[in-house]
């Protein structure tokens, strides 16, 4: 495997994290689950996609500038906010697992940039069967189905994990208060009235403590976690939508459009407007360059 975009402890974080998050839906939300054997190019959508490449020759895969070298018992994160593709050099077969993050997301910056991160699992067949499973459940209709595919996607990025090399290494885990913290705050960006107090409230901790606990185990404030969601949700909004900047502030928390619209700047660098149309002009490059 070539190690142009290999990162080990990036996968593992990737993969965490959506573990965290799919914990906190109440179901998967699964765009697409199905085994590929030809050449595969996902169009601009907001989607992570979780890919294994199972047998076949090596495959090309291109994410934006990102370029990396696939064999058989890869595994392939990227997101296709800037469309990929998957190029093999004569034949594979490639199973690959979207997640629909244009609601909600486990990475805040997903939307930012092209994504892609690869490592080559230690037993990619047990991969596969996991795969499988969710395939079919997900094909399976019933009363129970959306519980059935959480739990089996669950199973998956689980032993994805584990199969990562140097998975005995503990990946990265936050105490009760902190998920408790964390999990409250993806569920309630919207609210203009979610304070630090609220927030440490819930937590049953008092303001000051749980400020410090919050700091020393994600390296952030409190604050600046929840706004790092809000602004990572109005990115969403902005590439994916039509909504004007002053309704994208008041969806993501914020009443006051000019006080979003100068945050938004401070923080990534380019006022909404900006930001959108640049988005808009890459995405028209991508879609040439692929036709």
């Amino acid at each position: 495997m070539e190690k142009s975009c290999e990162n080990l402890d990036k996968t593992s974080e990737i993969v965490h994290s959506t573990i965290v998050w799919l914990s906190t839906l109440d179901r998967a939300p699964v765009w697409y689950i199905a085994e590929d054997r030809t050449r595969v190019a996902t169009g601009c959508r907001a989607l992570l996609e979780f890919g294994l490449h199972t047998s076949g020759s090596k495959t090309d895969v291109r994410v934006g500038e990102h370029h990396a070298v696939s064999t058989p018992g890869t595994l392939v994160l990227m997101n296709s906010h800037y469309g990929n593709i998957g190029e093999p050099r004569t034949a594979w077969r490639f199973w690959c697992l979207s997640f629909d993050v244009s609601e909600s997301t486990p990475l805040p910056d997903i939307g930012v940039a092209p994504m892609l991160s690869t490592a080559v699992l230690r037993d990619p067949e047990a991969i596969t069967n996991r795969y499988e499973n969710v395939a079919r459940e997900h094909a399976r209709p019933g009363s129970a189905r959306e519980a059935r595919v959480k739990g089996a996607v669950l199973l998956l990025l689980g032993d994805l994990l584990e199969n990562l090399p140097g998975a005995g290494v503990e990946a990265p885990r936050y105490s009760v208060p902190v998920q408790t913290a964390m999990e409250r705050m993806q569920r309630r960006y919207r609210d203009p009235g979610l304070s630090l107090s609220a927030v440490a409230k819930h937590t049953h901790l008092s303001e000051a403590h749980f400020g410090r606990l919050f700091r020393e185990e994600t390296g952030m404030a409190p604050m600046k976690h929840l706004c790092e969601i809000r602004l990572a949700r109005a990115r969403e909004l902005l590439l994916r939508t039509r909504l004007t900047i002053a309704e994208i502030a008041r969806e993501v928390g914020y009443p006051d459009p000019a006080y979003f619209s100068r945050l938004f700047r401070n923080r990534t660098g380019t006022a909404p407007r900006q930001f959108r149309q640049c988005c808009e002009e890459k995405g028209a490059e991508g879609q040439s360059s692929r036709a």
